[in-house]
């Protein structure tokens, strides 16, 4: 089924963008594998060469249309032309939960009533239903150890209702501990080992740290998080940071091997001296805040930071682009249903992102200025983009 769209978002995961290596050799738009995307001359040949970097740019072409292939045929973009065009290209940058740290003190008496609040940030600490108090019975001869043990089980042992109710942020609570896994910066290839508590994660090199680091995040972070209560963060010069909100593990419980040709260090960054309250959801902003008669601080470890090409935000592209141009396109029985409409993300997948954006000619009649058209490639991060880089490199695409 070919169908053609003035906005599209095309997910690449298979091969490289206009064939094996870019070679353009593809003889129509049905002949464009599922998964692959191509670029073809409007008025008609094979696909486009983008493989020469020296001749062939994107600048060099007449009218042209981009199409990816699928199971049910071609879905292939209106015509567009490159010298309307304006390029925007966007590396995969992964999402982060906001991240507070609560660091608690030891009293010199006993006080029923110490703890903290958790407020939504939207509701500017206004509505009291969107907060959620968690006091704590703290006694002058409980350790520090014993009080952050005494909070995180307050938080874990909120009845789930209580907990789920609508506006209100929610929250995983641990201790903090951190351990660092520090690939080396140089090149090369080969496959290390993260060890877990006894459970071995392959660590593949990947043409980069930030590569290698995002795609273990990617492929590792529910299983980790399941199977051990640690969530995995990309810290600091792309460095991988096991942040331990499971109480039971220490930094002893992880251990690395080498490939071999990467290496890797493992450093203990904290110990256990925190609360640690993260973000249940991406977008849950919330505000922590102390009560009760004591000195302890809250700051603010890791805000929230949307990112850039998640499975869920180039999913939610799709839909959104689908949802208003193809839903007459459903067998359904009034207008179709969004869950109906086809979507090519991978769950858990990475992408890269560049954006072809040209006005279009649509002649409204009150008004003949239309919202420019946007073709989204999302391409996976372990895909070679050597030719795309090449293809664009004069738009200012570096991926």
């Amino acid at each position: 089924m070919t169908s053609t769209m003035l906005n599209e978002v095309f997910v690449q995961n298979k091969g490289s963008v206009g064939g094996t290596g870019g070679n353009g050799d593809f003889s129509s738009p049905a002949a464009v594998p599922e998964g692959v995307i191509a670029l073809f001359p409007a008025d008609g040949g094979n696909s486009i060469d983008i493989s020469d970097g020296t001749d062939n740019k994107l600048e060099d072409q007449g009218p042209l249309q981009v199409v990816r292939g699928t199971s049910d045929g071609p879905i292939v973009t209106n015509v567009i032309h490159p010298s309307e065009l304006t390029v925007e290209s966007r590396a995969y940058q992964a999402p982060r939960k906001q991240v507070d740290h609560f660091s608690p003190v030891t009293v010199s008496e006993d006080h029923r009533a110490l703890g903290f609040k958790i407020t939504s940030w939207d509701m500017n600490d206004q509505e009291p239903f969107d907060r959620h108090t968690y006091d704590t019975h703290i006694l002058a001869a409980d350790s520090k150890d014993q009080i952050i043990t005494k909070m995180i089980n307050q938080v874990l042992n909120m009845p789930v209702s209580m907990v789920n109710n609508e506006g209100l942020p929610q929250v995983y609570a641990g201790s903090d501990q951190v351990s660092e896994v520090v690939p080396s910066s140089g090149s090369g290839s080969g496959q290390a080992v993260i060890t877990i508590d006894g459970t071995d994660y392959p660590i593949t090199w990947d043409t980069d740290k930030t590569t290698t680091v995002s795609n273990f995040i990617a492929a590792n972070a529910d299983g980790v998080w399941a199977a051990h209560g640690i969530r995995l963060v990309e810290g600091d010069d792309n460095n991988l940071e096991l942040h331990y909100v499971n109480s039971a593990l220490q930094n002893s419980d992880i251990g690395v091997s080498d490939g071999s040709s990467t290496s890797l260090t493992l450093n203990e960054q904290s110990s256990r001296d925190n609360v640690r309250l993260e973000a249940k959801n991406y977008g849950d902003t919330f505000v922590t805040s102390i009560f009760g008669r004591w000195n302890a601080t809250v700051t603010t470890n890791q805000d929230f930071r949307e990112g850039t090409g998640s499975y869920e935000q180039v999913k939610d592209m799709e839909e959104y682009v689908h949802g208003f141009q193809g839903r007459y396109q459903v067998d359904d029985g009034i207008l179709g249903r969004q869950e109906d409409l086809p979507t090519f993300a991978q769950e858990g997948g990475t992408y890269d992102l560049i954006t072809l954006r040209s006005p279009n000619d649509i002649d409204r009649s009150v008004n003949k200025q239309a919202d420019p058209q946007d073709i989204i490639l999302a391409l996976e991060t372990g895909v070679d983009k050597t030719h795309v880089n090449s293809f664009f490199g004069n738009q200012g695409v570096s991926l």
